[in-house]
């Protein structure tokens, strides 16, 4: 029992002397590749120019489809009164009584 107790002894004098690091708050990016807080904000602002890029080419495409369905229905008369009919028709079904 003595034994035991002078080798649970000899752990915790060896755990005590553990140099441990700092509690200082890093992000995964800087610890991979111990670089400074520089890189983290680069990254966030190579992210915020590619959702820019993204939203206005989508942007662009969209107001592009918008005008040229614009047409399409102002020479086909016909399949514009057909689906303003499918519409009026689907909002009056729904309407309780």
């Amino acid at each position: 029992m003595i034994a035991a107790a002078a080798f649970v002894n000899a752990l915790i004098s060896r755990t005590s002397t553990t140099i441990f690091a700092s509690a200082e708050s890093t992000s995964r990016i800087e610890a991979w590749t111990n670089a400074g807080p520089w890189l983290t904000a680069a990254i966030v602002a190579i992210g915020i120019v590619s959702i820019t890029i993204v939203v206005t080419r989508h942007t662009v495409a969209w107001q592009r489809a918008v005008a040229k369905g614009e047409d399409f229905f102002i020479r086909h008369h016909s399949i514009d009164v057909f689906l303003v009919g499918i519409v009026l028709a689907g909002i009056i079904a729904t309407r309780s009584s």
